[in-house]
């Protein structure tokens, strides 16, 4: 049974992420990249005997546990400095929100291949 899901990021990054608000134009990006995520072809995870039970109940826990990770991975390098040697540099600040982001997907499909989900591309919409 095959499971679909954006090809881009699964949500908003953490609250806590969010409190350092960046400028306009990099949120213009951010969302222009986010659209564009989603418009790829969609994602298919499947998994031998899974049913939409199984596939919500995983999903969501794996969500859980990579947001939780993530976050905790992105406060250990705030905590460091920027490369300008200001804690405020906006490229330091939009690097680590990307990691932020790559972490998380990668961390919620190695949650899901370790339950037994493999990833595949979707098949075009039918006509």
């Amino acid at each position: 049974m095959g499971f679909q899901e954006c090809g881009g990021v699964f949500t908003a990054l953490p609250e806590t992420l969010m409190n350092n608000r960046p400028p306009l134009a990099p949120l213009v990006l951010l969302f222009t990249l986010l659209a564009a995520s989603c418009a790829t072809a969609p994602v298919t995870w499947e998994k031998p005997g899974g049913t939409n039970d199984h596939w919500v109940k995983d999903k969501v826990a794996c969500q859980f546990k990579a947001r939780r990770e993530a976050e905790k991975r992105f406060r250990q390098r705030a905590g460091g400095s920027s490369t300008s040697g200001f804690r405020d540099d906006t490229l330091s600040r939009d690097m680590s929100h990307f990691d932020a982001q790559r972490d998380e997907r990668r961390l919620f499909e190695g949650c899901l291949s370790a339950r037994g989900y493999s990833k595949k591309k979707a098949a075009p919409p039918k006509k």
